[in-house]
């Protein structure tokens, strides 16, 4: 898959967001194709680490795609509006 397609600046196909855990904290960034919703993220905590991908359909998960080794990046919310980045507010919860 490609997306976005390249008529669309990433800044306003891609939304971030945050959660914080007692003990760990996960980042998420978003985008939505079509009828579907990807949830990519990254976190971890004390004794934990999760990351990988979840496809939604109408609000349900359908896939959860778990990364194999280590991300190569982090993802930082905290630069996401100098970068020109909307903040995701739907919930998103680690699966």
């Amino acid at each position: 898959m490609t997306y976005p397609d390249s008529a669309v600046p990433a800044r306003q196909a891609f939304k971030i967001g945050n959660n914080t855990y007692v003990g760990g904290d996960a980042t998420f960034l978003t985008f939505q194709k079509g009828e579907f919703r990807y949830v990519v993220f990254s976190g971890s905590g004390k004794g934990w680490t999760k990351e990988g991908v979840i496809v939604q359909k109408a609000g349900k998960q359908i896939a959860d795609l778990r990364c194999n080794g280590s991300a190569d990046t982090v993802l930082q919310t905290s630069e996401a509006p100098s970068k020109g980045f909307a903040v995701d507010s739907t919930p998103f919860e680690l699966p």
